[in-house]
């Protein structure tokens, strides 16, 4: 994609990209709109409490001491950067502890649709586009209001993601529920499901299968170079600690801190 996303405040980024030939990556700060950030499904993971670390003065200079203070961002000054969340009713964005944006095609016309999760509840709500069964959550009410997605609610989700193909939503227990533009979301076969990234037609994920498992499985088509497979295992020298994905191609992080 055309962006890269860094920012812990919501503002700055570092951008990289296929139509500027940048040695490093440039640094934005003060962006308007996370339109300008996120490109082909990249959008945030989280809207949590963010640490901030600041110095606490005591009385004597040389025991000052540098500890974290929580603090926590107001959900209305975040999702109001995206037009789509804008018309979000007051009480319900204060709710949302996470949320994901997509774009589609409508007519050659861009159109955008998002997934909010709530806080006191675990509920999964769908927002915005979802005709002609997009991602597999169609509607068929003509006004825009969150609707809830009942096989992701209560289910601990911490992580959805997007491509052109369909959804995909990992849990804080380990379990990988998927959805193409046929099928509503379905749990995956299997569990101890770690991390997982996606690109435009494919997705990649690291599970549990020895204490010391190099493995990656490979879903999709990763370009056109490559015929598509059906979570062929993918072998690496060293033990996968992190993905993540472009459109075409995907990245992982070891325990050796090698990519």
């Amino acid at each position: 994609s055309l962006y890269s996303p860094s920012s812990q405040y919501g503002t700055k980024y570092y951008k990289w990209g296929n139509n500027q030939k940048l040695e490093k990556p440039q640094i934005s700060d003060g962006s308007r709109s996370f339109l300008e950030v996120f490109a082909n499904f990249k959008t945030p993971q989280s809207i949590g409490e963010l640490e901030r670390v600041e110095v606490v003065q005591l009385s004597d200079p040389a025991k000052d001491q540098i500890k974290p203070k929580p603090q926590t961002f107001a959900n209305g000054s975040i999702l109001n950067r995206w037009d789509i969340l804008k018309g979000i009713d007051e009480d319900f964005k204060r709710n949302i502890s996470y949320f994901t944006v997509f774009e589609g095609f409508l007519n050659n016309t861009h159109v955008y649709g998002a997934f909010l999760k709530t806080k006191n509840t675990d509920d999964v709500f769908s927002w915005g586009y979802k005709g002609n069964g997009k991602l597999g959550l169609s509607s068929d009410k003509e006004e825009i209001s969150p609707e809830k997605v009942e096989s992701l609610s209560g289910k601990k989700i911490k992580k959805i993601l997007l491509n052109s193909k369909g959804g995909l939503a990992l849990s804080n227990d380990s379990d990988l529920y998927v959805w193409d533009l046929k099928s509503t979301p379905h749990h995956l076969e299997g569990s101890n499901i770690t991390d997982v990234a996606c690109g435009l037609k494919f997705y990649v994920y690291t599970r549990v299968v020895s204490p010391n498992s190099t493995v990656v499985f490979l879903d999709g088509q990763m370009s056109t170079e490559f015929p598509e497979v059906s979570h062929q295992r993918l072998s690496l020298p060293e033990k996968p600690v992190e993905l993540s994905a472009g459109a075409w191609h995907f990245l992982v992080l070891t325990d050796l801190s090698l990519l």
